[in-house]
């Protein structure tokens, strides 16, 4: 499942607080609707961005989290930001009308952990962010932003970029158009948002279904990324709450 991996990098929420410069965007008819400016440098100091992100660290989802005897294994995430990375997250951030820092993501985050990729036989795959932002409010905006009736729609035209960049890079790989949809995941308790991408694969003859799921939730100022994906049928429903739940319930309430 590596042509996966490309996909949602950008996914997530909690994103960089500790940019210098803010972005350049193309210019977009719809302000910003968010209600406070993201800042452009973070307000913490090196002991607080130290504490927030082996908080972070300490709440990831790790091996132990998922079912035994499910044949999972992880091995260490290895995914690498680009500048394509950045104009699409910058794309997305003008779709949905807000700054385009406030769409999570990227490597640069200084308060931030990345568990493993974590795989079974299945062909079912997880892997998850943790963000601790400087900020409720600043957690607030972003998962405002996801929240969004349009997010839908520009999440799809992203994900569709980045097929197209990972089947290019693929050969002997066809992948179709993916859709987008708001997805419902009962059980959480704490504040979220969530979305299925489905496409077709073709490869070597056969074609088969390709859906994955993304689970942001909020507790405190930490925002939390889940990935989810299966190949021929969704990942189970049950095992994604219950896994976003278990690092929900490690995420500080503050």
């Amino acid at each position: 499942m590596g042509v996966l991996a490309v996909v949602l990098v950008a996914a997530g929420c909690g994103g960089d607080d500790d940019k210098n410069t803010s972005p350049t965007t193309v210019a977009s008819t719809t302000p910003p609707t968010t209600t406070a400016s993201p800042p452009t440098s973070d307000p913490r100091n090196e002991a607080q961005l130290a504490s927030d992100k082996a908080e972070a660290e300490r709440v990831v989802l790790r091996l132990t989290d998922l079912p035994a005897g499910g044949g999972w294994t992880g091995e260490p995430d290895t995914d690498v930001d680009t500048p394509e990375d950045e104009a699409a997250r910058a794309q997305v951030g003008e779709c949905l009308g807000v700054d385009p820092s406030l769409i999570a993501g990227g490597s640069r985050g200084r308060a931030k952990a990345e568990s493993d990729d974590f795989e079974n036989e299945q062909n079912q795959e997880v892997s998850n962010s943790v963000t601790v932002v400087s900020s409720r409010e600043r957690a607030s905006q972003q998962l405002a932003a996801y929240q969004k009736p349009e997010a839908p729609r520009c999440f799809e035209t992203f994900v569709n970029q980045a097929l197209k960049s990972s089947a290019a890079a693929t050969p002997g790989v066809s992948i179709g158009t993916a859709r987008v949809a708001s997805l419902d995941v009962p059980g959480l308790n704490t504040e979220s948002a969530a979305f299925r991408a489905t496409v077709a694969i073709t490869g070597e003859g056969q074609t088969v279904d390709l859906y994955m799921d993304i689970v942001l939730a909020l507790k405190g100022r930490t925002g939390i990324s889940m990935t989810f994906m299966g190949l021929g049928a969704p990942f189970p429903a049950n095992l994604e709450t219950s896994l976003t739940s278990k690092v929900i319930d490690r995420a500080p309430a503050n």
